[in-house]
């Protein structure tokens, strides 16, 4: 039986469609299953295919990018006698539609339509391409090389095609968690599952919190009443996780985490977040092992004997207590500054402000008193210099609260255009500066 190669471009781990569409294909012995996440192995791949179906996923304008850019190029080959396009759209239907459609995209659906009714084009399509299917060689079909200059000159950025993405170690002294490598992390049918070595059941438990947002199940990782906390995480801080309860094995004596969209983070007195791992934009995110969860890895082994040895235990937290460089911290409080330029004159950054806070949607300053006007239009310049960096974010709004206070006005600016890539910059800069500080506080009053 001849079968049709079906090629899944950048489609979703976690996407439901996706999900029961592939279960519904496989249910018939029809089809050649790849997926990809980079343009050139797509435009590679096809030439070498007898007949099949591409199916994009297009989620912002990048993917649309991509998808232009296949299409553009494999028309040198006359694919659209042996290969149909399909299209899943989340991003500008409308305008996509009308682009895709244009380069040869056959049919165009969204998250909400049913797989059934995707799954049966295709299988009209399959007996189509098959039947009148030549049985010419393979390379007759397309006999024109790739064209180079259009791959080097795209200014599209190739997606790794790898699903997994390590990023840099947490920074705080309540990591405690060590992921041993890269296999402790899978994807199987629809869930993620990670494998993660600390406190054992002996020290603590995961109970259930309630979650307003999203209604997320989310668990909080409790520390027993006559275990002493402070050696594993910070006084007021908490580690939580969103996805199914997880579950410890005694055996290989780690935690089982999983979910379609696990995430494993930490919440200080502060209130500020610091993700283990995250599911996000298609990649699951995964920050190396720290040095501070290393150093407490002989006290989580110990913990995770079926019957404890308390004098052993005692031992090694009096020695990891004892460490005197356990994470390095820096002293340096860094400067925020904060210029903005308003109505009528949005030509010179001509007014120096206090920083308060920095929201996506809100931008909160200290300002002279009386020195500008609700509802007026504005640009800042927010710029942060920490530890030997800098990182500065220009954003445009409008005034949208003036609160009079003592010596000086406090201003809500409405965000309505910035640069995410800068702004997460500032953030991530904003957190190792706020996470020392809050260290430091932590030492000061002792563990």
């Amino acid at each position: 039986m001849n079968k049709l190669d079906l090629i899944f471009f950048k489609t979703p781990y976690d996407d439901q469609i996706i999900y029961e569409l592939t279960g519904e294909l496989l249910s018939h012995d029809h089809y050649k299953f790849t997926t990809s996440y980079d343009p050139k192995d797509i435009i590679a791949k096809i030439p070498t295919m007898e007949c099949g179906v591409l199916l994009f996923y297009i989620n912002d304008k990048y993917d649309l990018q991509e998808a232009i850019l296949i299409l553009k190029t494999l028309s040198k080959f006359g694919h659209g006698k042996f290969f149909k396009f399909f299209s899943i759209l989340t991003y500008d239907y409308s305008r996509s539609e009308r682009i895709l459609k244009k380069l040869g995209c056959l049919g165009f659906y969204t998250p909400a339509d049913k797989p059934l009714r995707i799954s049966k084009k295709i299988e009209l399509l399959r007996n189509k391409l098959i039947s009148h299917l030549k049985p010419t060689k393979k390379e007759d079909l397309f006999d024109l090389p790739l064209d180079p200059q259009i791959l080097s000159q795209s200014p599209i950025k190739i997606v790794d095609e790898e699903p997994i993405k390590f990023i840099s170690a947490l920074d705080i002294a309540s990591d405690t968690w060590i992921i041993k490598s890269k296999s402790d992390c899978s994807f199987t049918t629809s869930l993620w599952k990670i494998n993660v070595w600390g406190p054992s059941p002996h020290l603590g438990k995961w109970i259930e919190v309630t979650t307003v947002a999203d209604n997320l199940k989310t668990w909080k990782f409790v520390f027993n009443d006559d275990v002493d906390k402070n050696c594993f995480v910070e006084s007021d801080g908490n580690w939580f996780f969103e996805g199914e309860r997880p579950i410890y094995d005694w055996g290989k004596k780690f935690w089982l985490f999983k979910d379609a969209n696990p995430h494993l983070y930490f919440i200080n007195s502060l209130d500020e977040k610091f993700s283990r791992f995250y599911f996000e934009n298609s990649k699951f995110h995964i920050t190396k092992n720290s040095d501070i969860a290393i150093a407490k890895e002989d006290l989580i082994n110990a913990s995770s004997e079926v019957k404890i040895n308390q004098q052993q235990f005692k031992k090694l937290r009096e020695d990891f207590l004892g460490k005197s460089v356990v994470r390095e911290f820096s002293l340096e409080s860094g400067e925020i500054s904060v210029d903005l330029e308003y109505e009528p004159n949005l030509t010179d950054f001509n007014l120096k402000c206090e920083f308060e806070d920095f929201h996506e949607k809100e931008l909160i300053v200290l300002a002279p008193p009386n020195s500008i006007a609700y509802e007026a239009k504005v640009r800042a310049q927010v710029l942060l210099k920490y530890n030997g960096q800098e990182a500065g974010v220009i954003c445009h709004g409008k005034i949208l609260e003036i609160e009079a206070l003592e010596k000086k006005d406090s201003l809500t600016i409405g965000v309505q255009k910035m640069n995410t890539e800068n702004f997460k910059n500032f953030l991530d800069l904003y957190a190792l500066r706020q996470a020392n500080i809050n260290d430091f506080m932590t030492r000061a009053k002792g563990f």
